[in-house]
C-alpha cells in the first residue's frame, strides 16, 4: 500500500493526525505529530501535573529539532 493509499484512508476514516515521535521528559509528555490532510507538523506537550496543554506549529525542516527542545520553539 503506498503512503498516499494509507493518507486517503486515514482521512476518510477521520483520522486528522498521526503521532510520529513521544517522549516524557519528568511531567510532561511531548508529542511530534502531523497532519496529513494539512500537511503540518506541529509539537504538543502536555503536563501531567496540571492538565495544561500546549501545541506549537513547527516547520518540517526543524521538527526534530522542535521536539528535542520545544520550549525554544514558543513565541
Amino acid at each position: 500500500m503506498s503512503s498516499s493509499t494509507l493518507e486517503l484512508r486515514e482521512a476518510a476514516a477521520g483520522v486528522t493526525e498521526r503521532e510520529l515521535a513521544y517522549r516524557r521528559n519528568g511531567a510532561l509528555d511531548i508529542f511530534l505529530v502531523w497532519e496529513p490532510v494539512v500537511d503540518t507538523v506541529k509539537i504538543r506537550v502536555e503536563d501531567l501535573r496540571t492538565g495544561v496543554r500546549v501545541e506549537l506549529d513547527v516547520e518540517p525542516d526543524t521538527a526534530l529539532q522542535a521536539f528535542r527542545h520545544p520550549f525554544s520553539f514558543a513565541p
